[in-house]
């Protein structure tokens, strides 16, 4: 967020194997100043009878040419209908590093204070992550990158990954994680200031789960 040269607002949506009720919706934007990056997101995910939802306020800026950090401020909610209302207040970080050109290297954190999932879910906690992970750009347009995610309660994710521009407008992408094991693919078009992106993972025994991408970055 902190190498962002202009405001951008984007919203994509992810439906898990294809159930309406397991469907993922972000909507984010950001805005560079002088004093740094300012940026806000939502994201909710279910449906009337179970859904939880989330509310940043993040900040980033540059440390120099090689270094950019991130913090974000989160308020999580998770509702239950036969339960009740959960809230609960955490925090994430993140720490990117280009050691040389084309090579970046990068660290995240999500609620490394354990917080629960609030009131009437006293013994359920929100996941805490540590991840970290590097991009390489070996020729101009095209990405590797990988990434290893640790959750305190389950197995570790290894996540890999590829870029590669078609044309200036179009690129293709494929990966694969670990944790469950899962092939994904997509395609970004690049229209100047708008940016479409269409994805979807592939799960051996649930199927596939598309997702869809729309950002704007003002001229």
């Amino acid at each position: 967020m902190a190498g962002l040269e202009a405001a951008s607002i984007g919203v994509s949506s992810m439906s898990f194997y294809g159930f309406s009720d397991l469907t993922n919706t972000w909507l984010a934007a950001a805005i560079p100043t002088n004093s740094g990056t300012f940026g806000t997101s939502l994201q909710y995910l279910g449906d009337a009878t179970f859904n939880q939802a989330k509310l940043g306020l993040a900040y980033g800026r540059r440390l120099g040419e090689q270094v950019q950090i991130g913090v974000q401020i989160d308020y999580c909610q998770t509702r239950v209908n036969e339960i009740g209302t959960g809230n609960a207040f955490t925090f994430d970080a993140g720490l990117q590093f280009e050691p040389i050109d084309g090579l970046t290297t990068a660290a995240r954190v999500f609620n490394p204070v354990r917080a629960s999932a609030g009131e009437g879910f006293a013994e359920e906690r929100l996941p805490t992550l540590f991840a970290i992970g590097a991009a390489y750009e070996p020729s101009e347009g095209m990405l590797l990158l990988a990434e290893a995610e640790q959750s305190l309660d389950n197995e570790l994710n290894l996540k890999m990954g590829i870029e590669v521009p078609l044309v200036e407008e179009l690129v293709l992408r494929g990966g694969y994680m670990s944790m469950p094991s899962m092939f994904t693919f997509g395609a970004g078009v690049r229209l100047k200031a708008l940016h479409i992106d269409l994805a979807a993972q592939f799960h051996q025994q649930l199927g596939i789960s598309p997702s869809l991408g729309i950002n704007y970055t003002f001229q």
